[in-house]
């Protein structure tokens, strides 16, 4: 499943489509036969294609919206506005004749022989003279027009956006410590604490923290050392595929990919898998040991905070 890395550079797919400028009106259409189930109808598509221009793409979480503004108006911030979001599902991607994402891998790459658009193509978004391709093979994708910005305003904070300042990083400690469920469910939840998170997102948080999936009850400095983290990997992760270069090997990323037969990481320690989440989880059990705790108190920072000030 795309994750917030891999959606940061479809945005960056579809930054192109943005005509302000010019105001070139954004045409879509469907391609091919039996669509996705949570897809744009034809009917919206007929009434809307040729009507908007795109003015800026938005991301939040794993979820993208196109802001989209009537051509005649002269004034930006009085432009009736509607919203086009984008979902990638589990397999869905955003492709354009000159930009792709690499996803991150060693020794996967893109066959440069590939035809556009893409196979599994359903929908066609066409600015002026630049083209965008959502593809998506089980079609678990999903996309529609909207009048607000409630969809993301429903989603927890950002990972990458809204981890940059000390004050974000507390706030969003504050949410993840302390809890009683475990931390990967509790970070793989897009409305609860952080949004953006995904099932290799989360493992490699947790393997470089040193914490077990189902670990509860984090400290306030555990919680920091994730959101920290979080920050890092997410950020090296979209320069990565902006540069279209493989994640770090040193990162568990690149060992986790084994149909859950058992391996190694970077270091030679054992690497295993397990349930947690709801989702398999690889880790490095030599390290990310499950340890017995009592319930916190939420004095923890205040005390911390005292301690550090003496």
């Amino acid at each position: 499943m795309p994750e917030l890395p891999e959606v940061e550079r479809f945005r960056q797919i579809l930054l192109p489509l943005v005509t302000v400028p010019k105001r070139q009106t954004l045409k879509l259409e469907l391609y091919g036969e039996k669509l996705p189930r949570k897809w744009v109808s034809a009917e919206d598509v007929d009434s809307n294609t040729g009507k908007w221009c795109c003015a800026d793409v938005l991301r939040k979480g794993k979820q993208l919206c196109m802001v989209l503004e009537t051509k005649k108006t002269t004034d930006i911030n009085e432009s009736p506005k509607k919203y086009f979001y984008l979902h990638m599902g589990m397999t869905g991607r955003l492709v354009s004749p000159s930009m792709s994402c690499s996803w991150g891998h060693k020794y996967i790459y893109d066959d440069p022989n590939e035809e556009w658009p893409p196979k599994f193509t359903y929908l066609i978004l066409t600015s002026g003279k630049e083209k965008v391709a959502f593809a998506d093979p089980r079609k678990f994708g999903a996309c529609k027009f909207s009048d607000s910005l409630d969809f993301l305003d429903e989603l927890a904070p950002d990972g990458l956006s809204e981890t940059c300042i000390p004050s974000q990083c507390q706030s969003m400690a504050a949410a993840i410590m302390n809890q009683r469920l475990g931390i990967k469910a509790l970070i793989l939840d897009q409305k609860r604490a952080v949004s953006g998170v995904g099932n290799w997102v989360a493992d490699e948080v947790l393997y470089q923290c040193e914490l077990h999936p189902d670990q509860s009850y984090l400290t306030n400095e555990q919680a920091l050392d994730v959101v920290g983290k979080l920050h890092s990997i997410l950020s090296i992760a979209v320069d990565c595929l902006n540069d279209d270069i493989p994640y770090p090997e040193k990162w568990l990323f690149g060992f986790r990919w084994t149909k859950k037969k058992a391996g190694k990481d970077y270091l030679g320690r054992n690497l295993s898998f397990l349930q947690s989440g709801g989702r398999t989880s690889a880790i490095v059990a030599s390290i990310q040991k499950l340890r017995s705790v009592g319930k916190k108190s939420t004095s923890v920072t205040a005390k911390s905070a005292t301690k550090k000030k003496k």
